[in-house]
């Protein structure tokens, strides 16, 4: 080995080191990981899964820490557990107006492919919705669905597709616009 293929690798390793070594918090070093800095780890247990029911996101590696510190585990809910789990972030939700309407505004996006005003009757008629004290953002996005599809609604729905390609791409749908939504 050459001198300096021996001096590259020392580099590489000396600058690789404090990457290695930080702790798991450490922003350089879940960057390098390609996880998310501010803690929302990629999971499918049974606590990640009731939140994506209830708020439609992901738990925080913090959330499912706080809940597995009350013993639910995330992979390891009792049916009794996930029912009581369901239960508080239901009352979580509807106790801070700010998380229902950013509820209310993701399922929008869901449901229409874009982000309606708080004036749109469509968005008004999913926040009077989401006060019902047990919705929940599948709650929501499951109405949302079939009232777009439901065939008397055929003009209103034309309306809310060309009212959101208006408010958010400043045009008129297309025909293959309005056939897709």
């Amino acid at each position: 080995m050459t001198t300096s293929c021996v001096r590259r690798a020392l580099l590489t390793v000396a600058l690789l080191a404090p990457l290695t070594a930080a702790p798991a918090y450490a922003d350089c070093f879940l960057i390098v990981c390609g996880l998310e800095a501010e803690g929302t780890l990629a999971t499918n247990g049974q606590v990640d899964g009731v939140y994506r029911e209830v708020f439609g996101r992901g738990s925080t590696l913090q959330e499912r820490s706080d809940w597995a510190k009350r013993g639910f585990r995330d992979d390891r809910l009792s049916s009794a557990q996930e029912t009581q789990l369901r239960a508080a972030l239901t009352a979580q939700l509807h106790g801070n107006s700010a998380e229902l309407a950013d509820v209310v505004t993701r399922v929008t996006q869901t449901s229409m492919g874009v982000r309606l005003s708080s004036n749109n009757p469509f968005f008004k008629l999913l926040t009077k919705l989401s006060q019902q004290p047990d919705s929940t953002y599948t709650s929501l996005v499951a109405f949302a669905r079939t009232y777009l599809q439901d065939a008397q609604v055929g003009e209103v729905r034309a309306a809310l597709i060309e009212r959101a390609y208006l408010d958010s791409l400043g045009r008129a749908p297309s025909s293959g616009d309005t056939a897709y939504w």
